[in-house]
């Protein structure tokens, strides 16, 4: 399949966005829901990146409300979607054998029966259950984030990054951003955090903006703590 969206120090604090909701004032129902329309921006902007999303949108709205037309109109698709020959033709395989399988239980066959008779069936079943399993789950959840796979950087870098945030808020007060920038990634051995800093402050910015709310420290802090904790122990 095409290469899916890795969890990066750039991305985790937009791909995990809804992990922050117990973060936000649910009293205020208005601005709460500007929340949750911002987040939807947030997550549809990634989708659009994600080079699988068309295929992924396909699913889902098929499943929700499946269409023969649908099926139809996707079969003149000539889209290219990059796919190893191998993964490609145990696809192909196991699109025949369920279908067989499928028609035979219709007509009223046990599982079982049909695992004795044929155990190719059973077989192939078993291998998508330990190989393709999550493949399945992330066609139909394309954001999932314990399917995304962070980089080596992000796990060694992005704690101490929002722990630098937090001094960097702080000190950006009184002084200038190069000099505070150059102290935290002499004080934490890290590089570029001004870019890392600059991409939170606008991300903020833009929800401040959004729900017209300001977002201190603190909360800033507590939210990339929150987008991260899925993937750092």
């Amino acid at each position: 399949m095409a290469r899916k969206l890795s969890i990066s120090k750039s991305n985790y604090f937009k791909i995990n966005c809804l992990n922050t909701l117990d973060l936000f004032d649910t009293k205020d129902q208005e601005k709460y829901t500007k929340v949750l329309l911002f987040f939807t921006d947030v997550i549809f902007s990634l989708l659009e990146k994600d080079k699988n999303f068309l295929e992924t949108n396909f699913f889902r709205n098929f499943i929700e409300d499946p269409k023969v037309e649908d099926l139809k109109n996707k079969e003149k698709d000539k889209t290219h979607i990059s796919i190893k020959n191998g993964e490609y033709q145990i696809l192909k395989l196991s699109t025949i054998l369920f279908y067989y399988t499928i028609g035979k239980l219709i007509k009223g066959d046990s599982i079982n029966k049909i695992y004795k008779d044929e155990p190719s069936r059973e077989i192939i079943y078993n291998y998508y259950q330990e190989h393709f399993q999550y493949k399945i789950l992330d066609y139909l959840n394309p954001l999932m984030p314990i399917l995304r796979q962070p980089t080596k950087e992000f796990i060694s870098e992005v704690l101490l990054l929002i722990e630098g945030y937090g001094t960097y808020l702080d000190e950006i007060k009184e002084k200038t951003k190069r000099k505070v920038c150059e102290n935290i990634e002499k004080e934490l051995k890290l590089s570029n955090v001004r870019q890392d800093y600059d991409g939170y402050d606008n991300y903020f910015t833009d929800l401040e903006n959004y729900v017209n709310i300001k977002y201190n420290k603190d909360f800033r802090v507590s939210y990339l703590k929150a987008c991260a904790k899925p993937w750092i122990t």
